[in-house]
């Protein structure tokens, strides 16, 4: 009886000590995020950061953001911004949209008390305004990043440079705007949204300005152009899936070669007689493990794109095809 009381008793004690600890925390604000469930801190060393290509760690947050690293503060307001954002990303690659959403404006919030756009938190709130069909949101916000942010913090004394900076940001705004290799993903997906609402001349603009920052290696470069006075938005919506394709094959995904494949075939089945969507649907092919080949297409199929790629290409893209189809008549490459 009597040892059942002291056990008790002792917790009392512990649980008091507790609250009194919580209680003092309570009048930190930058602590307060965490208590209300936003984010937890595990769950933001541990968040999916793919898309921007950085690592998990709060000090590569500080160095990306530029900030100083020598605050012995472990609740720096920096610290609350990145894990939000982090938080933001991991959910959203989980489909938790609602929940990422609040994340993500949580951050941008939070940066701006700190005059510091968190550009990487404005393109995840894009991304997840996208997945849930909030398109007007989305474009919104993909403008502030292309158009807005790349401004902030550009002073000049002569008017006339600064209207000179604004052009060059407004010919080129995935040069500009984005966040290292994430412009060139949100710029597609921006053009994706303004072919799909109409706005062509301006889709054009920010595609043209994507494909000058896409990444291609020794591979045919992406040329389809397109005329800001003659609309055609079922190419240009081939086009768009053939460049993130290959920016897929070459951004930060550990599943990219996955991914590239879902938008080969998107273009291949749009344009099945272009030249590039004949390539590319065989290279991304070949680019797979042999149980994803198995889910996508036959080595046949491959090969028929490969073959047409060669029968309509010339120069450089005939070249690639040519080779890309030698490739997959080894015998590693034949059907079991």
């Amino acid at each position: 009886m009597i040892k059942n009381i002291t056990v008790c008793f002792l917790l009392l004690i512990g649980i008091l000590i507790c609250m009194k600890t919580v209680l003092a925390q309570g009048n930190d604000p930058n602590v307060e995020p965490l208590r209300r469930g936003i984010i937890g801190t595990s769950r933001a060393m541990n968040a999916d950061t793919k898309r921007t290509g950085e690592g998990s760690s709060q000090s590569q947050g500080i160095k990306r953001m530029g900030w100083d690293n020598s605050s012995s503060n472990p609740n720096a307001p920096i610290f609350t911004v990145f894990d939000l954002s982090n938080a933001g990303e991991r959910d959203l690659q989980a489909g938790l949209f609602s929940t990422a959403e609040a994340e993500f404006r949580a951050s941008i919030l939070a940066s701006k008390r700190e005059n510091q756009p968190w550009t990487s938190a404005y393109e995840g709130l894009a991304r997840v305004l996208t997945a849930q069909g909030k398109t007007a949101e989305a474009i919104q916000t993909y403008q502030t990043i292309f158009y807005d942010l790349p401004m902030r913090g550009i002073h000049y004394d002569d008017p006339k440079k600064q209207e000179a900076y604004r052009a060059k940001v407004y010919q080129n705004p995935v040069q500009y705007g984005g966040s290292g290799s994430a412009s060139v993903f949100d710029g597609l997906y921006y053009a994706l949204l303004l072919n799909e609402t109409g706005q062509w001349p301006q889709a054009v603009n920010v595609y043209e300005s994507a494909l000058r920052e896409l990444p291609a290696g020794d591979l045919p470069r992406i040329d389809i152009s397109f005329a800001p006075e003659t609309p055609q938005p079922v190419e240009m919506e081939a086009a768009l899936h053939l460049a993130l394709g290959l920016a897929d094959n070459f951004g930060p995904y550990a599943d990219g070669n996955n991914r590239a494949m879902v938008e080969y075939s998107r273009a291949m089945q749009m344009e099945p007689n272009w030249v590039l969507t004949n390539y590319y649907y065989g290279y991304g092919w070949q680019r797979l493990s042999p149980a994803e080949r198995v889910k996508v297409g036959s080595v046949q199929q491959a090969k028929a794109a490969l073959q047409k790629a060669v029968l309509l290409g010339k120069g450089d893209v005939k070249k690639a095809a040519q080779k890309a189809l030698k490739d997959l008549n080894k015998p590693t490459n034949k059907p079991a």
